[in-house]
Order: C-alpha cells, then structure tokens, then sequence
C-alpha cells in the first residue's frame, strides 16, 4: 500500500533561512546553498521505500513557487513528490490566514492516506492527533541522520506491517 511521507522542507532539508532563488536546475541534486544533512538522508529513505510518495508541508511553496521548489530537492525526493499542502506560485501576495497545520490536516483529509508519516522541524505544524505519526526534527536528529533514517525506516516499516490501517480513533477525526 501506498505511503504519504508529509514533509516539512525548513530545518529538515534546508537551513530556516534558505534563500531558494538563485538555484538553477544545474544544482539539482545539491539543493538550496543552506542544504542540511539529513537531506540525504530523506533521500535515501526514497531509494529505500518504493510505494513512498512525498507531500511538501512548506511555506517555501507558497513563497518561491512548487515547481522551484521542486528543482531544488535531490531528485530521488522529486520525482515521488506528488503534491503540496500549500498553493504555489507565490501566493503570499494575497491574505493568506490557513496556517500549515491546518493545510496538513486539510491535506489529510483530501488524499485519506492508508499509510501517513509526518516529518517536520517545527512541532506547532503538526496536528495534535497526528502526533503519534509524527517524527519530530531537532538539533540532535541533524546531529545523527544515521539514528533518524533508522527511526523513518523503522516507522515506516511497521505501518505497513499493520496493513496500513489508520487507527479509528484518527478516522473519526477526519
């Protein structure tokens, strides 16, 4: 069964203060100038998990467009991402008041997922009933991207074990 992995791009992939603009489709692969080393990693957990597809959960989506987003990331992230939980083409142009959390949870709810894992630096982007699909990036998981590739990969590993069932209590919820 398929799996959504929600990613959130700042302090994941890239620094916070990533200036996206000037990457050109020549460095793809290397990213933004601020690349973080768990980038790899992420990477390497979409060598690892062929039914895992990529849903982005960033604000950069909104601020430098999807498609640009989209050229920045290793390819291997690329080419499984299927979608944003944000509008782009930089829409901040216009009142925008739906916070990321309220994207993801809107998102949640559109695709109904069997399988859901959230990775994100900032702990206010994930829904409270949610938590527990979650993996929380701090300092010490950019510190030891070998630990956290383990924990995606052992997360990942045992939703599809469980046939990928979202458990009723989520289920009322949506």
């Amino acid at each position: 069964m398929a799996t959504i992995l929600y990613l959130g791009l700042e302090g994941v992939c890239f620094a916070r203060k990533c200036d996206l603009r000037y990457i050109s489709k020549v460095d793809r692969g290397t990213g933004c100038r601020d690349p973080l080393p768990l980038i790899r990693t992420i990477a390497a957990v979409a060598n690892a998990q062929p039914e895992l597809s990529f849903v982005l959960n960033s604000c950069l989506v909104q601020d430098l467009g999807y498609r640009h987003i989209i050229n920045s990331l290793p390819i291997e992230i690329a080419a499984k991402t299927v979608g944003a939980t944000m509008l782009g083409n930089r829409v901040h142009r216009r009142p925008n008041t739906v916070t990321r959390v309220d994207a993801l949870r809107g998102d949640i709810r559109r695709r109904n997922p069997a399988n859901l894992l959230i990775v994100d630096a900032s702990q206010t982007a994930i829904p409270y009933e949610w938590l527990d699909h979650a993996i929380h990036i701090d300092s010490k998981a950019q510190r030891d991207p070998v630990a956290t590739l383990q924990r995606i990969l052992t997360f990942l590993d045992s939703a599809s074990a469980d046939d990928g069932q979202v458990r009723p209590d989520h289920a009322s919820e949506q």
